[in-house]
């Protein structure tokens, strides 16, 4: 359908006609009817954007917009629109007229959004609410402000006239882009005037100190004290409209004359070894401590040392904070530690000054110094991504039906396996493989209508196994090539050969050997041996027995002698 506009056509003539029987028989009856429509204007819409000049003195409240229903009888209610909501200066009264209760701050807040709504008597909303928008427009309400309450620059004595020496920084809380904030510079002080007033020239809108006499001697003069005025708008006249300078402030400054920078930084030592750490080393850890001595005036811009690295930190994993005192430099982690990326830093670190040197001196190898950072591999847990899992389920959903597929890796790229825990119920089931979640059995709303379960992600062990696909091998030795992968990026790939032995396995899973030759039973001579040497051992154990018993039957007799009657009874003695 077209949109009606009554610019365009404000009048229509509709000619309906009705016929009964659907007009499906001859003896139908028809009649036909004009209907005038007229195109009126909508009066319903959001007002044109609205601009306020910032605090105003005329007296509030101040209409600032109307909004109208297209009938009488509406009234109007503001809706906000800010997030966090807050007190909006604005009202809105039965005419639709919308009214700012106050004057308003740019700098405190520029721009306002807020909705308007028409109501019937009965409270219910007619229509959606219209956009009202409010742009607060600036006025020199804002004095420039000198970023520091004293700045200081350093020259060296034998600097070249037209050399950059700093920049003075001010700023001005009106409107960004604007006259209003459009700041100017200009010397209107210099103490002492040696070797005259204006030995320093300040660039008019970037606030860029430069040398403007090359006649500068530290011995004379150390210490330059200078006055900077910052206006924020110029008096200009533009038809009837006279933009005048509103805010003037004064900035100090200070330039110290220092020696020339013809020394450069000379590390305490070239080579700081190696440090091997755990990747999960916390952000902020000191590391290192270097030292680098610089033989030029202390606590100035010649003997300052920068410490940077010049090579081996292409993402700025690490970071130095100098010591200005000492000129001691610390060595943090910036980054986190990532050995899939990054196992090994070969950091060439250089010390340098912020002023420059002198012509025909360079910095060489003493200003560098060479460390090494070996980065240890930390088993790391795998992680889910998008946890927790929240999933509205219907308990007559089958057994079978998939829950949820959830989302894990590993950091160092190893498989995962999953695994459910808590299922008390057992009303799941899960792929080990890829981790999705089954129903396993008729779930019931009125038992448990909120059911948690754990997804627990272990990484797979990092062995293989070894099996073989035929049973029926040949005993002998195998020789299996193998290819090793860590899944890195890019992969690497190791290849080694494994030897298997295939043979019977005795009782201790040691292969069992059978002698050639052999048939397992022993031979004539082999049992005669036996025999003989059993029969032998036997021989001398009743030997030594029979001794031993007649020893002790003589050591008896001689213990107790007897005398004889008779021959006889000798005889039965003996």
């Amino acid at each position: 359908a077209l949109k009606l506009n009554p610019q365009d056509v404000d009048r229509f003539i509709l000619d309906i006609s009705v016929q009964d029987m659907a007009g499906q028989s001859v003896n139908s009856f028809k009649t036909n009817v004009d209907v005038n429509v007229t195109v009126m204007e909508n009066l319903w819409k959001a007002p044109p954007p609205v601009k306020i000049t910032e605090n105003s003195t005329e007296p509030h409240p101040i209409i600032i917009a109307q909004v109208q229903w297209n009938e009488p009888g509406a009234k109007y209610q503001i809706l906000q629109k800010e997030q966090p909501a807050i007190e909006i200066p604005f009202t809105v009264d039965r005419d639709g007229n919308i009214y700012v209760t106050r004057p308003l701050d740019r700098e405190e807040k520029a721009f306002y959004s807020f909705s308007v709504g028409p109501k019937d008597v009965d409270d219910e909303w007619l229509a959606y609410p219209v956009v009202v928008t409010v742009t607060v427009q600036d006025i020199n309400d804002n004095p420039p402000m000198c970023d520091k309450a004293l700045t200081i620059f350093e020259v060296q004595e034998n600097e070249v006239v037209g050399n950059y020496i700093g920049i003075l920084k001010a700023s001005d809380r009106d409107e960004e882009g604007t006259l209003n904030s459009r700041l100017k510079y200009r010397i209107v002080e210099q103490s002492p005037q040696i070797p005259s007033g204006n030995t320093f020239r300040i660039e008019l809108e970037s606030g860029k100190f430069q040398l403007f006499s090359s006649e500068l001697n530290r011995r004379l003069t150390s210490n330059y004290s200078v006055k900077v005025e910052v206006t924020d708008s110029e008096q200009l006249a533009f038809d009837t409209v006279v933009f005048s300078t509103a805010f003037k402030t004064l900035c100090n400054v200070e330039i110290h004359v220092i020696d020339i920078n013809d020394q450069i930084p000379v590390f305490e030592k070239s080579d700081y070894g190696s440090l091997t750490l755990p990747e999960d080393k916390p952000v902020g850890t000191i590391l290192l401590e270097i030292q680098a001595t610089d033989a030029d005036e202390p606590f100035t811009g010649s003997s300052q040392i920068i410490y940077t690295f010049t090579s081996g930190d292409p993402n700025n994993t690490f970071s130095i904070e100098t010591d200005p005192k000492t000129n001691k430099g610390y060595v943090k982690i910036k980054k986190a530690l990532d050995f899939e990326t990054s196992p090994v830093h070969n950091l060439i670190i250089s010390a340098t000054n912020p002023e420059p040197l002198v012509a025909g001196v360079q910095y060489n190898s003493s200003s560098f110094a060479y460390w090494r950072v070996n980065v240890q591999d930390v088993n790391e847990a795998p992680v889910f991504v998008n946890a927790p899992y929240i999933v509205d389920i219907l308990e007559s959903a089958p057994v079978g039906a998939q829950v949820v597929t959830p989302s894990a890796f590993d950091p160092e790229r190893d498989r995962i396996r999953f695994m459910l825990k808590n299922d008390h119920r057992k009303w799941l089931r899960i792929d080990p493989a890829n981790g999705t979640v089954y129903i396993a059995a008729p779930m019931d709303r009125e038992m448990e209508s909120t059911y948690v379960v754990q997804i627990v992600a272990t990484e797979e062990r990092k062995h293989a196994y070894i099996a073989p696909k035929n049973r029926n091998l040949e005993q002998k030795i195998y020789e299996i090539p193998i290819e090793i992968n860590d899944n890195g990026n890019p992969p690497l790939a190791g290849h080694v050969i494994l030897k298997v032995n295939v043979c019977l396995c005795g009782d201790d899973q040691s292969c069992f050997r059978v002698i050639n030759g052999s048939n397992g039973l022993p031979t004539v001579a082999m049992a005669v041996g036996t025999l003989a040497a059993v029969l032998l051992v036997i021989g001398i154990i009743l030997g030594v027995v029979f001794f031993h018993l007649k020893r002790k039957k003589e050591k008896e007799q001689k213990a107790n002698p007897v005398t004889a009657l008779n021959p006889s009874e000798l005889r039965n003695l003996t």
